[in-house]
């Protein structure tokens, strides 16, 4: 049995100070700095500068060093305006700022002399070249994330639009279900990458896959980060930086459903005449807005809840072609030469005596399949369903205090079961494994700035992810195998696996399962 309890917690603090010196733990957040003038060039001190949150209408506000510089930090990723003045000057704005994931974007301004109530608004109308941070990667939109189209709607399919990013073989995929498959990212080890969310970590530490997988339409979206990004980053050599959807002071709401039927789908070509079932369906709903109590409390511009759900039901046929002893071999009558380990000589008419059978070989008579078929393939076509069952649910406040101090809360849980054929009779419900993973993360910011050159960020997260392989109780005792000198083996547990080197499917329980317990 392959079994994995983890915990995971994380205490964090970040401090920033002065702008252009500014230290930061890992985060998902963005950053937006720049450098304040006057149309003589000369720098501008003390000039205010405020930044929107287009969606959720929060501000944050600083002011210009004495180089004129500024930097305001742990910015959601979004679309913003920026916005500066000074007594003397015409107040100046910027729109259409879009952060993404750990971007640093510069706004620059260039104060004119006049009166502060004269504006001068600017709409940012190209992509911004991120020309104050060294970090290579590639961020993954939210366009992409809800438009590409994906067989199961996980996201770690999404990392192989980065050039450099190949499916590789692995553990993950085999022993941990629902998480995708082995990547490699640059050429390093599938063990070499890091998942994050919100600036926790997101990671089972014996797969080294993502704990919490989330659902597509709760992504805002993620950056991959492969090389010369900051020191605050740690533990791997590439980053999997992950932001998920909060609230805004719009009620927006989705209800979504994926669903495949093998009715729809081509015959393959050595199936036989009925094509193996398939029935997938997923199904649920996202809805963020403004906390808002009739005649209580309006949560706009302060207050927003963000919540998501979904469920994955599927039911697929497992099918293969396989070969078998036939029952005269069984029996041990066989159509070419048996030798005689004692003797050295063949057994005549190529017959082994029932009285040199082995008790291990008599006691594993009962998990051989008859032949059911005679093809090049194999002699025997199996099929037996492999059902999944997923659920996954996502909630998050956010609370802003004025300008000053904002803090976040987020629960996450993902349940997962899968069975799935793995090295035992041939397409058995003994033969078959289950995948049991629960995992549930708790993660919690706060955010207070003190002045314009000095901010402070707390976090705090727990992780527990669990993932589990059982196997079915044996249908008959270990002990009819003649087999002496072990352990007791637990009435409950699965039946051993006894694999052959000649191309006989293997029989008995599946690969490390001693037991299942649903």
């Amino acid at each position: 049995m392959k079994k994995a309890h983890r915990y995971t917690a994380l205490l964090l603090a970040a401090l920033g100070s002065a702008p252009g010196a500014i230290s930061l733990a890992q985060t998902s957040t963005a950053r937006i700095t720049g450098r304040v003038t006057d149309s003589s060039h000369a720098v501008i001190q003390g000039a205010e500068i405020t930044v929107t949150n287009i969606a959720s209408g929060v501000n944050r506000e600083t002011r210009s060093n004495e180089e004129g510089n500024y930097s305001v930090v742990f910015l959601l990723p979004g679309d913003y305006r920026v916005t500066a003045k000074l007594a003397g000057f015409k107040a100046a704005s910027k729109s259409g700022v879009k952060l993404d994931v750990e971007q640093v974007a510069r706004v620059d301004f260039v104060l004119d002399v006049g009166e502060v109530t004269e504006v001068i608004d600017v709409t940012a109308g190209s992509v911004a070249l991120d020309t104050d941070s060294t970090t290579i990667g590639q961020v993954i939109s939210n366009k992409q994330v809800v438009d590409l189209p994906l067989n199961g709607r996980n996201f770690t399919q999404l990392l192989l639009l980065s050039s450099n990013s190949v499916i590789t073989g692995g553990e993950q995929g085999e022993f941990r279900a629902g998480v995708g498959n082995a990547f490699s990212l640059g050429g390093s080890r599938t063990a070499s990458n890091s998942f994050l969310i919100d600036g926790l970590i997101n990671m089972d530490p014996y797969y080294q896959t993502p704990a919490i997988v989330p659902s597509l339409d709760a992504l805002q979206e993620f950056k991959v980060q492969t090389s010369t990004y900051s020191a605050e980053f740690g533990g791997a050599a590439n980053q999997i930086n992950i932001s998920l959807k909060s609230g805004s002071n719009d009620l927006h709401g989705t209800g979504f459903y994926f669903g495949r039927n093998s009715a729809l789908d081509a015959r393959n070509f050595f199936d036989p005449s009925q094509i193996t079932p398939l029935n997938q369906n997923q199904f649920g709903y996202t809805l963020g807005g403004p906390v808002w109590i009739p005649k209580l409390y309006d949560g706009r511009n302060r207050t927003f809840f963000f919540a998501n759900y979904e469920q994955q039901i599927t039911r697929q046929g497992n099918s293969a072609y396989v070969t078998v002893p036939s029952p005269e071999e069984l029996a041990g009558r066989f159509s070419t030469t048996i030798i005689d380990p004692l003797t050295g000589q063949p057994f005549p008419n190529n017959t082994i005596p029932p009285d040199r059978i082995s008790t291990f070989a008599k006691g594993a008579l009962p998990y051989f399949r008859a032949p059911n078929t005679n093809t090049p393939q194999g002699n025997y076509f199996a099929s037996i369903p492999n059902p999944i069952d997923a659920h996954q649910q996502h909630y998050r406040v956010d609370q802003n205090f004025g300008t000053k101090d904002s803090f976040f809360v987020r629960y996450s849980q993902t349940i997962y079961t899968a069975s799935q054929i793995q090295g035992g009779s041939p397409f058995t419900e003994e033969g078959q494994s289950h995948q049991v993973q629960k995992n549930r993360n708790i993660a919690g910011t706060y955010t207070h700035t003190f002045s314009p050159n000095v901010v402070n960020q707390f976090r705090m997260g727990w992780l527990k992810p669990e993932a589990n392989i059982v196997g079915n109780p044996a249908s008959r005792p270990i002990e009819s195998l003649g087999v002496k000198g072990i352990a007791q083996w637990p009435s409950d547990a699965a039946f051993p696996n006894i694999s052959f080197g000649n191309g006989i499917e293997s029989i008995g329980g599946a690969n490390n399962v001693p037991n299942f317990a649903p």
